[in-house]
């Protein structure tokens, strides 16, 4: 090292200076004597390594000389590498790439690139037949070696002389493969294909015979590399790599322009020796070669559905530079390659779709054989469609409906479409998803027989929702019936679409959708195939419609007529799709499966949306035969016909212009009600029509109820000839409860009768029990004595203290004596002046009272009156749920009607025994909804029930004390309060509140409160509640306060008794006792004794 002349640059001395020590102290540990040692090695070169990489000039300064200095010693490194550690070895491969990146960046000598290729290739892929245990660190630092070395032969001239030995060169890109396919780092594998894209494009750029050589081993380990196996993930950044040098070296070896000159054989042989490898190109060697290519080439096409954006727009590049250049080479790869064009033009990236498409569109205008292919691929997916729809692979099925939809919008553009090829389509279609729903997978779509309350949830839902999920403004699209499932989602839109462009596509897609209609007529045929027929001719007919709306947007065809076939077309599909749902029977009796009869329905009610939202507001005039089918629909047993007839409810209402469904239906009201009028006129006793009853009820309101006279009559007639139909009653009587229940909602003068309007509401019936003293007493018999002698309509202190004098008699006023009346302060003279009749008045030349004029009763009260009537005969009825409906009835309406007293007092004379008698049915939820009946009617009748409540109170009080023994009491009257819960767990056989016992136990007690409020009762009655539910008055607040109200005395006596009698001394008098001047011994012996 002494003999070497240094530069006498002082930078570069200076240079020099700073790499000596490193350059020194490494040279002392690999050239010793001894052996090495590892640990001192890889510091040395550690130490260089971070000098050459912080110099100060970031190596710019470094040149040949000094490079050759500081690859002294690291070329006895590397004759040594076999036994260094990777540490050791990866650092000199570090410095080594530091020293072709900069010493000899321009130029490389031709025997130390030799040498170097050979020893870089067995460190990275170790000798032949030795494994390679080398790290992937140390084999990444010896391939970016190599990359490094073909890079700086690429800038000077020539190869580089590496291709003076072919044999190691090919030892090379073996060894290049086989790290590209089989290392585990991402990094390594990205080296390798970089390495290998610098060798044979840009190395052997000049060498096409060499290049040629290599191609075909290169080409399928590429393809091994990808690694399209189930188990084998590649790293995307590799996958882009490997797709891009693939291109190239097809590009650099197949390209037209380069074969063209080729001759067709060539006599000379190829020579295989062990020092030259080379191919003699020749258009034999070439169509060999290209059928290789063309299986590697399938095989990376796969790459289109990667969901890698990278990758994908690596294979549209490889495509379309392959269809550019090597068109004529590969002229049999050319289907897979427009093929895989194609499938990018539907990509989810718009970019990239849109790059694709275009490229497609303007390669098929200058290549009639370009256009051939896309209607080879349009065939051919045409074919494939059946078979694929009847696999499992969701994802596969709309990818080849996509790819069949994109084809079939370019063939249309490319003016490559016939009424053969449209018709083939539609038929494939049509297999296709016939096939595909031969093993009916879906759930829940079928028919049944229809139950009222099935339905209640859908149709509250409806009512609450103002017309359902309606957006004004917005048709609503329906969910999808044939192939429904979640899963199926993205392959139904896509076959909407590919339907849609055919539909566009020219006027004969309507003569498919017209075919498609009679097809779905054929009464007979298989459900599943009308089923099919119907979906595709409405989706056909919508991508025409579309087609229409788009030029109605750029042109003014306001005075030109539409369509004459469109127009056809669209009243079969309306009144096919009436058929359908008007007659229901064929899908009910068993001619077809509930499934399919279902989704035939479905399909019916979306045709009348889709004809709704083409004729618009006209459509108003066919809402006489389609409204009503539509709703009833709404009562059907299966979900998704229900679901789909809100939706077409709501889309009719959308396209007619009205606000809402309920709008609809109120503006509507007279067909609904003439519909459901004609089904009951023919005792037609499906459950659908009191359903649409019913929910238009409950959607319209009160203001419905007026026009239902006539149905409730016939109501009442289906009620008479087949009231031992339980089912079918209950549902009748749901509808008469709803009736009652949206009457009772309605305003006061909706209810109100009397003549020309006036109200005549009553006042309250029931006056509270007043202790009167002796004043109030003498008042109140003056009072009475002069009503009697002038009677007058005007109410007096008895009507609640209304008015305290009379305004007018009736009478001719009469001349009173003078002075005071003697009897006016005694009261026995008074109670037997009014007892005898006798008094100053001569009520004989009285004129008879005029005759009140009849009352004018409103629709709606008689409706409910009659009603009302009707329960009589139906609460003895064996099904307790109908006793229950109908006591809920009676309920509800007692309410509405009280308010008027000469109606209600005769409907309660016919109604009372009939309900009262269910107290004591033996279904204990009867009798616990009949407590709530007698305690409605009572409190609207007030006082006029006093007696009947009295002749009732034997029974309330056997029932009662029947129930309570269950509580482990015993007789009632004789059992002392405990202190405990009244529905203690440990009580009511341990079922505490829940005991059906209890809750009429409770039910009764809470309709004696509400009746002791709200009528007048006998004293007696009083005193026999006091004692029958003596124990229970201090738990049963409510009661107690209401029997203190009418009772108090015996309430408190009664409490003091069960409390253990007087043993505290007689209680204080009460203070208008004590000015009676009695003592208490009178006043509580007497309650006592």
């Amino acid at each position: 090292m002494a003999a070497r002349q240094l530069p006498p640059n002082p930078e570069r001395q200076a240079l020099f200076n700073l790499l000596k020590p490193s350059c020194v102290a490494l040279s002392s540990q690999i050239l010793t004597s001894g052996p090495v040692n590892p640990r001192a090695l890889t510091a040395a070169l550690t130490a260089l390594h971070q000098t050459l990489t912080t110099l100060p000039s970031g190596g710019a300064d470094l040149d040949n000389k000094i490079g050759d200095y500081i690859f002294f010693p690291l070329s006895h490194v590397f004759r040594a590498y076999r036994t260094l550690p990777d540490r050791a070895l990866e650092l000199a491969l570090l410095c080594l790439l530091v020293l072709i990146q900069t010493c000899w960046r321009l130029q490389v000598a031709p025997e130390l690139g030799r040498q170097l290729v050979i020893l870089l290739t067995f460190v990275v892929g170790g000798a032949p037949g030795e494994a390679n245990e080398r790290s992937e660190e140390t084999k990444t630092a010896g391939v970016r070696c190599l990359r490094g070395l073909f890079e700086a032969v690429v800038r000077g001239t020539g190869n580089g002389g590496l291709v003076e030995n072919l044999p190691a060169l090919g030892h090379t890109v073996t060894t290049l493969l086989e790290g590209a396919a089989g290392a585990e780092s991402a990094t390594l594998q990205e080296e390798c294909v970089g390495s290998l894209e610098v060798l044979l494009v840009e190395v052997l750029k000049d060498e096409p015979d060499i290049r040629a050589g290599f191609f075909p081993g290169v080409v399928s380990g590429l393809v091994r590399a990808v690694g399209l196996g189930a188990t084998t993930k590649r790293p995307y950044t590799t996958l882009v790599g490997i797709v891009g040098l693939v291109g190239n070296l097809v590009g650099s070896v197949l390209a037209d322009e380069k074969v063209a000159k080729l001759p067709e054989t060539d006599d000379a042989d190829e020579e295989v020796g062990g020092e030259e490898i080379k191919v003699h190109r020749t258009k034999a060697w070439v169509k060999m070669t290209a059928g290789h290519t063309k299986v590697a080439l399938e095989q990376l096409l796969k790459l289109r559905t990667h969901p890698k954006l990278d990758v994908r727009q690596a294979v549209f590049a490889l495509c379309r530079d392959i269809l550019e250049t090597c068109a004529k080479t590969l002229a049999d790869a050319e289907m897979a390659l427009v093929e895989s064009m194609i499938v990018l033009s539907g990509d989810t990236d718009e970019t990239l779709a849109r790059l694709a498409e275009n490229t497609v569109r303007v390669m098929a205008s200058m290549n009639a054989g370009f256009k051939e292919s896309v209607r080879s691929c349009l065939d051919r997916w045409i074919t494939v469609l059946p078979r694929i729809m009847t696999s499992n692979d969701e994802d596969a099925k709309e990818r080849v409906i996509v790819r069949l939809s994109l084809t079939f919008g370019l063939c249309t553009e490319l003016g490559l479409e016939t009424d053969l090829l449209r018709d083939m389509l539609a038929a494939s279609i049509k297999e296709s998803l016939i096939a595909a729903l031969a093993p009916t997978k879906s759930k829940g779509i079928s028919i049944q027989s229809s139950s009222v309350s099935s339905i209640q949830p859908r149709l509250a839902a409806l009512v609450l929702q103002e017309g359902g999920h309606h957006k004004h403004g917005q048709i609503q699209p329906f969910p999808d019936v044939i192939m429904g499932q979640r899963s199926q989602y993205g392959t139904m839109e896509s076959m909407k679409q590919l339907l849609g462009h055919l539909g566009q596509s020219s006027e004969n897609a309507l003569s498919l959708a017209q075919r498609n209609v009679r097809d779905a007529s054929v009464r007979g045929g298989p459900a599943k195939e009308r089923a099919t027929s119907l979906w595709i001719a409405i989706n056909l007919l919508k991508g025409s419609l579309k087609e229409s709306s788009e030029m109605d947007m750029f042109f003014d065809l306001g005075m030109v007529e539409s369509n004459p076939l469109q127009q056809r077309v669209t009243e079969e599909l309306f009144y096919l799709s009436l058929s359908y749902l008007t007659n229901t029977a064929e899908f009910e009796d068993g001619d077809t499966d509930g499934k399919d009869g279902a989704m035939i329905q479905c399909l019916a009610l979306e045709s009348l949306s889709l004809v709704a939202q083409t004729q618009k507001r006209a459509f108003r005039e066919e809402l006489v035969e389609a409204l009503y089918p539509v709703v009833h629909h709404l009562g059907a047993a299966s979900p998704e016909v229900q679901s789909h007839a809100m939706v077409t409810l709501n889309n009719i209402a959308t396209a007619c212009e009205y606000a809402d469904a309920k709008e609809l239906l109120l503006e509507n009201v007279d067909y609904m009600v003439n519909a459901v009028s004609l089904k009951l006129n023919i005792f037609d006793l499906s459950p659908q029509a009191p359903v649409v009853l019913g929910m238009m009820l409950k959607l319209v309101g009160p203001s419905l109820v007026p026009f239902l006279d006539d149905l409730v009559v016939d109501i009442v007639a289906i009620l008479d000839g087949f009231h031992d139909y339980e089912k079918l009653c209950s549902a009748l009587f749901e509808v008469l409860g709803t009736i009652v229940e949206e009457s009772a909602k309605s305003a006061p003068e909706v209810l109100m009768i009397g003549a020309e309007g006036t109200d005549t509401f009553n006042a309250p019936r029931h006056r509270p029990q007043q202790v009167l003293d002796d004043a109030e007493l003498l008042k109140h018999l003056r009072e009475a004595r002069e009503l009697k002698k002038n009677p007058r309509t005007e109410p007096s202190i008895w009507d609640d203290d209304k008015e305290s004098t009379p305004h007018k008699p009736w009478g001719k006023p009469k001349d009173l004596p003078g002075g005071p009346n003697p009897t006016d302060d005694d009261p026995e003279k008074l109670f037997e002046e009014l007892s005898n009749g006798d008094g100053d008045g001569d009520t004989d030349q009285l004129p008879p009272p005029a005759d009140p004029e009849p009352p004018k009763l409103t629709p709606t009260y008689t409706i409910l009156r009659n009603i009302t009537s009707l329960t009589q005969h139906y609460l003895p009825h064996d099904s307790y749920p109908l006793r229950l409906r109908v006591l809920r009835l009676v309920t509800t309406a007692a309410t509405a009607l009280g308010g008027h007293e000469n109606e209600f007092l005769p409907l309660l004379n016919e109604v009372w025994p009939m309900v009262v008698e269910r107290l004591s049915d033996a279904e204990r939820s009867v009798a616990v909804e009949a407590c709530a009946a007698v305690t409605a009617l009572a409190v609207a009748a007030g006082d006029f029930v006093g007696t009947r409540v009295v002749d009732l109170w034997p029974l309330v009080r056997r029932v009662w004390l029947g129930v309570d023994r269950v509580r482990g009491r015993g007789s009632a009257g004789k059992s002392t309060v405990t202190g405990t819960a009244v529905a203690a767990r440990s009580a009511w056989g341990g079922m505490g509140v829940y005991a059906p016992e209890y809750k009429l136990w409770d039910a009764l007690l809470t309709m004696l409160t509400r009746i002791l409020g709200a009528v007048r009762l006998p004293a007696g009655v009083l005193g026999e509640m006091c004692e029958t539910f003596g124990d229970i008055l201090e738990l049963r607040v409510e009661l107690r306060e209401a029997l203190e109200k009418v009772a108090a005395d015996e309430v408190w006596c009664e409490i003091q008794a069960r409390r253990g009698g007087w043993a505290g001394g007689m209680p204080e008098v009460p203070e208008w006792e004590a000015r009676r001047g009695r003592s208490a011994g009178e006043v509580w012996g007497a309650v006592v004794f």
